[in-house]
């Protein structure tokens, strides 16, 4: 099939023999080639090279891979910003709907200390979620000052985990 074309691409050369520059056009290989009847040396024309003189469906395997995962890190990225906003809004509307915001506030002191104050204190411990999760609900007396919190009985072990994990978040 090659030699054909390579004949038919060869107007100048007998039909038993074709020129090795239409040979040049349909092979791969270096930039110079040497015929293999003269001798003489051919190159290939500059915009062979050229990138931007590529096919677009002719993208290389690793480039589309790097593509593809680019692609899929920025989704995942997207996806889990998403996510986070989400929890921060349910941890908020479940501190609203516990009552939680008749002693603390986000980011200022009332009765008992702000969200972002038990976050910074809890930040560094390593069972911080699952200690203050069980501070939710059993209660506590003398961490913060003279006033008790109170046990809340009314939460499940699930929705003090996500106020746990949303006051952690809140700093």
């Amino acid at each position: 099939m090659r030699e054909q074309k390579a004949q038919a691409a060869c107007s100048h050369a007998p039909a038993s023999r074709h020129c090795g520059r239409a040979a040049m056009a349909l092979t791969r290989g270096d930039k110079k080639r040497q015929d293999e009847e003269g001798g003489a040396t051919y190159s290939r024309p500059l915009s062979f090279y050229n990138a931007r003189t590529a096919k677009p469906d002719t993208v290389p395997a690793e480039t589309s891979m790097k593509r593809t995962t680019l692609r899929l890190t920025a989704f995942a990225l997207v996806a889990a910003a998403a996510n986070t906003q989400a929890q921060q809004a349910d941890g908020l509307a479940l501190a609203q709907r516990k009552n939680c915001m008749a002693c603390h506030a986000i980011d200022k002191t009332l009765m008992g200390p702000s969200f972002h104050a038990i976050a910074d204190k809890y930040a560094a411990r390593g069972d911080a979620a699952g200690y203050l999760a069980q501070t939710i609900v059993k209660g506590s007396v003398g961490v913060w000052g003279n006033v008790p919190m109170p046990a809340n009985t009314q939460l499940t072990s699930a929705e003090a985990g996500t106020l746990a994990h949303w006051i952690l978040s809140s700093k």
